[in-house]
């Protein structure tokens, strides 16, 4: 994917009030999209999520971020828009959602450019609103029966049911479900937004 793919106009106008945002995780990548440092608040978000194990830390560092991407076109779309940030020598954000099974969890990444290339992530919650009723993702990388699954927009969550050329929001999709396997993406509203510049105050 080239950086024009992303049709990220960036946005010069100055930045509104924000509501007040919850730092959870930050994370460091060099000019090859290596992991090279990780905050505190990566381990607390990996003891929350029950997931020490996987996402120890010593595991992470010096790995290839997209080693932990599990599909090719949100990988495609987070190197773009690292070179992105590289190119422009700016710090850009953009909203986006990563949702519980008992809640929706409104986010915001910021990308902030240093020096020899390298790029911090930085992950804020804006808020929470709860759901009507519990959703379940499984996520599958392959399957052979597209038939069980489900296209989920790894950026804003929403789901487009298979036949359907419509992505919809997962707590409209779930009124009759409880668990889906779904295989990751970036829906096209997701692939056209525009990343927003970061003003210093």
């Amino acid at each position: 994917m080239h950086e024009s793919d992303l049709h990220t106009s960036l946005a010069s106008e100055e930045e509104v009030s924000q509501p007040e945002k919850i730092l959870t995780t930050s994370l460091v990548v060099n000019r090859d999209n290596l992991v090279v440092e990780l905050d505190e608040s990566w381990l607390e978000q990996a003891r929350k999520n029950d997931s020490e194990s996987v996402l120890a830390i010593e595991k992470i560092l010096y790995q290839p971020l997209g080693k932990f991407i599990g599909d090719d076109n949100t990988r495609m779309y987070f190197e773009a828009s690292l070179a992105l940030c590289r190119l422009k020598k700016q710090v850009l954000y953009r909203p986006y959602r990563c949702d519980s099974p008992t809640h929706k969890q409104f986010m915001e990444l910021e990308l902030s450019p240093l020096e020899d290339g390298k790029v911090r992530m930085t992950h804020y919650l804006l808020r929470t609103e709860p759901f009507d009723k519990p959703v379940k993702f499984t996520a599958v990388q392959f399957t052979n029966n597209q038939h069980l699954t489900v296209k989920r927009c790894s950026l804003c969550n929403s789901i487009q049911p298979t036949g359907s050329a419509e992505w919809i929001e997962p707590e409209t999709f779930f009124k009759d479900k409880s668990d889906v396997m779904t295989i990751h993406t970036v829906c096209p509203d997701c692939k056209n937004i525009t990343w927003q510049i970061r003003r210093p105050r």
